[in-house]
């Protein structure tokens, strides 16, 4: 040991405009557009939104307000994971019945995820013009499977996380950049049978 002792980094208290700048980009997360909505000149305010980012106090204050939101909304790194692998692994052949038609719901096991589920109800008038109930369609939506599994690969890497998805594993707490980032990042695959 050489007795030398850890100086943790001080940082000034923020300012109002910094403090408003944090406040802004919690909203989006958009550096640029909170820089600007703080009421910062929009000459140069790429650059100087990725300057204030970088401020320590300003760092550390999104910081502590993504964990401090991440925990009130109770999302776990864990609970993610495992959300990931259940789409990764998902086989709709489970929720397929023997004569090609969707078990109900209730049939289904609990490791089938799916991204939505339409049901339509099919009519066919008779000789008399009357509406009659045929059928039903059935619409299942499944999240694409490949960039599941890719996301789960950098998180067993250890690798960077994937541009559109912002993850934070501060005290096992993971935050998404934006829910829309994780569903496109994911991507829809539309699964269509027609039951009679």
């Amino acid at each position: 040991m050489t007795g030398k002792a850890v100086v943790p980094h001080k940082t000034k208290p923020l300012s109002d405009r910094q403090r408003l700048f944090v406040d802004e980009y919690m909203k989006d997360r958009n550096a640029t557009q909170a820089y600007i909505r703080a009421k910062y000149s929009a000459k140069g305010a790429n650059k100087n939104a990725a300057a204030l980012m970088a401020n320590h106090g300003v760092a550390a204050e999104i910081a502590k307000r993504v964990e401090l939101y991440s925990a009130n909304a109770g999302l776990q790194v864990v609970d993610v994971l495992e959300r990931l692998k259940a789409i990764a692994w998902t086989d709709v052949r489970k929720i397929i019945a023997k004569d090609g038609g969707v078990l109900p719901v209730e049939q289904w096991p609990d490791d089938v995820v799916i991204g939505g589920m339409d049901v339509s109800a099919e009519f066919e008038k008779n000789e008399d013009g009357v509406p009659i109930h045929v059928g039903w369609t059935k619409k299942i939506k499944i999240w694409e499977q490949v960039p599941a599994l890719k996301l789960l690969l950098e998180h067993l890497k250890g690798g960077p996380p994937s541009p559109t998805v912002n993850i934070n594993q501060t005290n096992n707490t993971l935050v998404v950049q934006q829910a829309g980032d994780l569903m496109n990042a994911l991507g829809w695959a539309g699964k269509t049978k027609t039951v009679n």
